[in-house]
């Protein structure tokens, strides 16, 4: 079509793969590679779950692709999320892909709270691109996918988000846009 196209992979369970005698980092940079995705400028982002796979993308195999890492709630993650954290993150990854919860949280009137994750993260220079939006599975705290997209956009400000239904998307970027 002669448009650049962009893509968002993840890296799934390398630390499981190389039980099985699998190096999932060289085999993915190599496939990237071959189709010509190489340097930090060019249209994708790679994410991982696991720290210690991404630093081995970005050090070992030196890789100059952009690098997401995922959090999720688990104890695993509590040190990730800390600012020191998020500065730690930042010496090999270019984002970081948090939850929704934790973004959004229930205050004392049981309404949403924007935590501070996504401001902690961009003073330290990650993009946040949190997961996943779904008009079937929106936080305790609000009603409407509309009403997350606009606290995600206009209060929280992340970078970006997975969604399951891009029309939910793309209407509320438009809806932040005006």
């Amino acid at each position: 079509t002669g448009r650049t196209v962009g893509i968002y992979v993840e890296f799934k369970a390398p630390a499981w793969h190389a039980t099985q005698g699998r190096d999932l980092g060289a085999a993915l940079l190599t496939a990237l590679n071959a189709h010509g995705y190489r340097r930090a400028g060019d249209p994708i982002y790679v994410q991982c779950f696991e720290a210690e796979a991404l630093e081995r993308l970005r050090t070992e195999l030196g890789t100059e692709l952009k690098l997401v890492q995922l959090l999720s709630t688990g104890a695993e993650y509590a040190a990730l999320v800390t600012p020191e954290g998020l500065r730690r993150v930042a010496t090999y990854a270019q984002g970081i892909g948090p939850s929704l919860g934790q973004i959004i949280t229930a205050g004392a009137d049981h309404g949403p709270v924007v935590t501070p994750l996504v401001r902690d993260a961009h003073a330290a220079g990650l993009v946040v691109h949190p997961y996943t939006v779904r008009a079937d599975a929106l936080p305790k705290e609000i009603k409407d996918p509309a009403a997350l997209l606009a606290l995600l956009i206009e209060e929280a400000a992340v970078d970006g988000f997975f969604t399951d239904q891009t029309d939910l998307g793309v209407r509320a970027v438009a809806a932040a846009d005006r």
